[in-house]
């Protein structure tokens, strides 16, 4: 838009109309356009009064922009005296929206303290969405508080409330927070105590949080000791809860052969449950095992457990520890026959099981054989994991030939999940099929299938093979096509694949037009990641400039595409809310000066290890970044590294987050 300031007067004007509905859109209407507005301290205060209207609709949507436009309020201990109040608002919804708002800018709010208190006390408010918005974000929010010890008590405070949900979310909470407690080996007793509590899911959540917490324990054979304890408890969803933790925790404990043997008791418990997590646990303990024989016969036996679910996590476990197993014809024997099983689940798992177990199979012969008997199964869950199978084993194909025939033929299966898996492998083994204008066929024909799941896999596919293929402008064709499907999943999933093979496209400027078409999607999610991959898109234009300014520019572009992507997805992952930070905190480094950096770089990064929290694998990103931006803050002259190094830094943190992507 031109003029902005005009645009701005005339959103401003809106918000004091005398129709109640036009007030309302300029309420939604300032959340989605905030960081462009030119004056945004009148624009959050246009937002504050919107909250006291008469009309609960107009309130409901001021309130909903708190949480994506607090960040850019320029006098945010104004900003924070202002939601601090609306905390006691009498309208639920405003305060069920300030609840909500404060995971996302509580390291921006200066009293964090007094948010803290805020927060707990919104966890008994009357009205029972608002206490769910307030304990869910404890967790999220714990790392920025100031008094942790005193945060670890209140939730434990928590887990005696009255009210089921709340006590259910401030123990799931617990085990993710445990990490930034101080007092480790007290909070560690806390969870102890609440394994007893009457209420058998707290026992579930407190055997849970056990297990993540046990990196952080001083006394990890303690520790080990006390998890034993509860796999005898009387509820079995707790000992199945405790099995899990036990295997999660497995390669970590001194004694493994203790360690050992208490698992080993856990396959012959009276519960399936209990049963079936023992099964699951064979997948990530096994490489970890002394004995591997006995682990093996144990494993063995379980293929064999009268209980279906039992039968479906071995056969799982068998496809994870195959190279390790010591008798691998007989393992394989064992998948062979599950494949056979009267439960179709067992089928399934055992199908895909084979797939990854094809590699390290000796007689690969007879393994393709019984491979290509079950593309023809009469169960399509079954035929399903075939095809995945097809797709993750096909360089090892004895006949890439009749390999590819079956393929094929899968991609008309009249079961939709199988022609979807079927579109999923030929973009694994596209470069590797004998006849690549048939496998291409195959693809443009399912991307105008009737399911939009098959579509939608046809679209992430394209993407894997766009470089392969000849005609390129056909394929672009294709994609440009599915960003118009009437499937929202199907239009994300294009979203992706244009960002993926933005580079290799003949119309860059139409690929980029697409993008731009999807942020205005009347789906939240498309619009989501639309703004997210424009925010990618935008950092190849950056890594590829010739100038200057057109570096920054494309930088600053990208960070904006990040920044409208965070507040649209309340639910679920979202990838800008790393990259976000993350890339402001490079562009702080390279464009500010030392004595400004250094502070906001801090807080930025704070931002990106929040968002990461949880991951292994992320975490290990965040340490690489951290990494970076101490190693670019040392260099003296910040201000003048030339646009190449430049480039080259930006290309090396952009190839970190597509690693990270890709766990």
């Amino acid at each position: 838009m031109p003029d902005k300031q005009q645009a701005w007067n005339d959103l401003h004007k809106l918000t004091t109309d005398k129709n109640s509905y036009v007030r309302s859109k300029s309420a939604s209407a300032l959340g989605s356009v905030f960081p462009d507005v030119p004056d945004k301290q009148q624009a959050w205060n246009d937002l504050i009064k919107l909250t006291t209207d008469e009309n609960s609709s107009v309130r409901y949507w001021a309130a909903s922009a708190f949480g994506s436009v607090f960040s850019d309020v320029p006098d945010k201990q104004q900003a924070w005296n202002d939601l601090h109040k609306l905390t006691t608002d009498e309208n639920s919804s405003v305060r069920y929206w300030v609840a909500s708002a404060f995971g996302s800018v509580f390291s921006d709010v200066p009293d964090k303290q007094q948010a803290w208190n805020d927060l707990i006390i919104l966890t008994t408010d009357e009205d029972r969405s608002v206490r769910y918005w307030a304990t869910s974000a404890l967790g999220s929010v714990f790392s920025d508080v100031p008094d942790k010890q005193q945060a670890w008590n209140d939730l434990i405070i928590l887990t005696t409330d009255e009210d089921s949900s709340v006590r259910y979310w401030a123990a799931s909470t617990l085990g993710s927070v445990f990490s930034d407690v101080p007092h480790k080996q007290q909070a560690w007793n806390d969870l102890i105590i609440l394994t007893t509590d009457e209420d058998s899911s707290m026992r579930y959540w407190a055997a849970s949080a056990l297990g993540s917490s046990f990196l952080d324990m001083p006394d990890k054979q303690q520790a080990w000791n006390d998890l034993v304890k509860l796999t005898t408890d009387e509820d079995s969803d707790v000992r199945s809860a405790s099995a899990f933790a036990l295997c999660s925790v497995f390669s970590d404990v001194p004694d493994k052969q203790q360690a050992w043997n208490d698992l080993h008791k856990l396959i012959t418990d009276e519960n399936s449950s209990v049963r079936s997590k023992s099964a699951s646990a064979f997948g990530s303990v096994f490489s970890d095992v002394p004995d591997k024989q006995q682990a093996w016969n144990d494993l063995h036996k379980l293929t064999t457990d009268k209980n279906s679910d039992v039968r479906s996590k071995s056969a799982s476990a068998l496809g994870s520890v195959f190279s390790d197993v010591p008798d691998k014809q007989q393992a394989w024997n064992d998948l062979i026959k599950l494949t056979t099983d009267k439960n179709s689940d067992v089928r399934s798992k055992s199908a895909s099981a084979l797939g990854s177990s094809f590699l390290d199979m000796p007689d690969k012969q007879q393994a393709w054989n019984d491979l290509h008997k079950l593309t023809t199964d009469k169960n399509s869950d079954v035929r399903s994991k075939s095809a995945s199978a097809l797709g993750s084993s096909f360089l090892d194909m004895p006949d890439k030939q009749q390999a590819w025939n079956d393929l094929h033929k899968l991609t008309t299966d009249k079961n939709s999940d199988v022609r979807s898996k079927s579109a999923s492998a030929l973009g694994s083994v596209f470069s590797d099929v004998p006849d690549k204008q048939q496998a291409w066929n195959d693809l443009i024909k399912l991307t105008t299938d009737e399911d939009s799941d098959v579509r939608s896999a046809s679209a992430f596919a394209l993407c894997s093979v766009f470089s392969d293929i000849p005609d390129k402008q056909q394929a672009w064709n294709g994609l440009h096509k599915l960003t118009t499907d009437k499937n929202s999943n199907v239009r994300s999933k294009s979203a992706s694949a244009l960002c993926s093979v933005f580079s290799d496209v003949p119309d860059k400027q139409q690929a980029w037009n697409d993008l731009i078409k999807l942020t205005t999607d009347e789906n939240s999610s498309v619009r989501t990641y639309a703004n997210h991959f424009l925010g990618k898109v935008s950092i190849f234009r950056a890594s590829q400039s010739e100038k200057e300014e057109d570096y920054k520019n494309e930088l600053e572009k990208a960070i904006d595409f990040f920044k409208k992507s965070v507040p649209e997805s309340f639910y679920g992952s979202n990838p800008s809310r790393f990259c976000l930070p993350f890339y402001r905190s490079f562009h702080t480094i390279i464009f500010q000066k030392q004595e400004v950096a250094k502070e906001e770089v801090g807080k930025y990064l704070a931002e990106a290890k929040k968002a990461v929290r949880g991951s292994k694998s992320k975490e290990l990103l965040f340490e690489a970044v951290g990494n970076l931006a101490n190693a670019l803050k040392e260099v003296q002259n910040l201000e003048n590294l030339d646009l190449q190094a430049k480039k080259a830094n930006l290309i090396f943190i952009e190839y970190t987050v597509i690693v990270q992507q890709n766990f």
